[in-house]
This record gives C-alpha cells, sequence and structure tokens, in this order.
C-alpha cells in the first residue's frame, strides 16, 4: 500500500483498511506500558515510540482511501468517515500525552499540520454527504459527529491565525478565521446549535480578540 493502484493485489479494500486502522487502535496504542521483552532498556515500549510507528501507518490509510478516490466530492464511505474520526482523536491525545515532550522527541507542528489535512478531509466529507441530503440522523452515520469535528477544525484554526503574525506590520491577521466563521455560521441549525459548536465559537472569540 503506497502510491500503486494499479496493482490489485496491492489495494486495501475499504473492509482491510479499516481493520488496520482497529489493529493499530487496539494492539499498539495504549501498550507503553506493558513488559515487552524487546526492551531491553527499561522494559517497554514509551509513547513516543509507539506514536512514532503508529503516525507512519496512520498517513498511509489515509493516502490510500484518497487514492481510491474517496472523499474531495467523489466516493463517500462510512468507514473512511470512521478512520478518520478517530485518526484525529488519535492526534488530539498524543498532542495532550506529549505536550511536555522535547522538539526533539515530539513535533508540534506536524502533528498539528497531519490532524489538520484530515479535518479538512472529514469536512470534504461531511460537505459532500449534505450536497446529498444526508442530515445528522441518517442510518449511514456518516454525519453523526459532524459538529464535533467541525468545532476541531475551528479551534484549530483559530490556533493557527492566533499565531500568524504579518512580517513587517506586526499585526495578528485574523482574515481566515473571519471567512471561516462566516462559513460555519451557514452550516445547517442542527450543527450551528450544538454545545460543540457554542464552545468552539466561544474559544474562537477568545484567541482571537
Amino acid at each position: 500500500a503506497d502510491t500503486r493502484i494499479d496493482l490489485p493485489e496491492l489495494i486495501r479494500t475499504p473492509a482491510a483498511l479499516l481493520r488496520s486502522w482497529v489493529f493499530l487502535k487496539e494492539h499498539i496504542l495504549d501498550h507503553d506500558k506493558e513488559p515487552d521483552p524487546r526492551f531491553q532498556e527499561n522494559g517497554c515500549c514509551d509513547y513516543i515510540a509507539i506514536t512514532n510507528y503508529v503516525t507512519d501507518r496512520v498517513k498511509m490509510i489515509d493516502k490510500d482511501w484518497s487514492l481510491q478516490g474517496f472523499g474531495g466530492g467523489k466516493r463517500l464511505h462510512p468507514w473512511a468517515v470512521l478512520c478518520l474520526e478517530q485518526m484525529v482523536r488519535y492526534h488530539i491525545i498524543t498532542d495532550h500525552e506529549l505536550c511536555e515532550a522535547s522538539n526533539v522527541e515530539f513535533n508540534q507542528a506536524l502533528n498539528n499540520t497531519q490532524m489538520n489535512e484530515y479535518l479538512k478531509n472529514l469536512l470534504d466529507f461531511y460537505d459532500d454527504a449534505r450536497q446529498r441530503g444526508y442530515t445528522c440522523a441518517h442510518p449511514s452515520g456518516v454525519l453523526r459527529n459532524e459538529a464535533e469535528f467541525r468545532s476541531y477544525f475551528l479551534v484549530l484554526q483559530s490556533l493557527n491565525e492566533g499565531a500568524r503574525m504579518d512580517a513587517q506590520t506586526k499585526v495578528v491577521r485574523r482574515d481566515g478565521t473571519v471567512l471561516l466563521v462566516n462559513r460555519m455560521m451557514a452550516l445547517d441549525p442542527e450543527i450551528i446549535n450544538t454545545p460543540h459548536m457554542k464552545l468552539a465559537l466561544q474559544t474562537h472569540l477568545y484567541l482571537t480578540n
């Protein structure tokens, strides 16, 4: 699994991609404190090493979905949405777990960049589903967590915008988040009126004022 999609034996089916993520989640993550004879120095594998391993494989799962045409208004699949949502949560948890790690051990900017890419892909899926007439109650579950992840995206963009300063004027530029908030406010009321979005909008005001 990588950039080749012309060889059938190298293509992971949606079911295989979901199983790949579930394996990482259930058999690799959260094992940093379990004894492992392969690590003789401290008797177990630390979370930083686990994160490096999982993050590389998560990238390839996302890449496989994209290479097969899922997302971007092309193909919609509930398992692709499920994988991306849980992968975003993984990056959020990683950021929390390693917030005190050194820059050498953990690259927070890279972690946030990857999370941002997954969130953008998720929003494409959500927009596609909305154009097809789906609502949060659709039995596929594609939009079940839409408000949660749109709120994450807004907060992350607010953090990025708050740290962006014009090199000449030394003034923080906020045009991007103003446009983003306007787009958010145009969403369906069933999203805007959720606790997730209300908290995200309040957080945006604190971060950008």
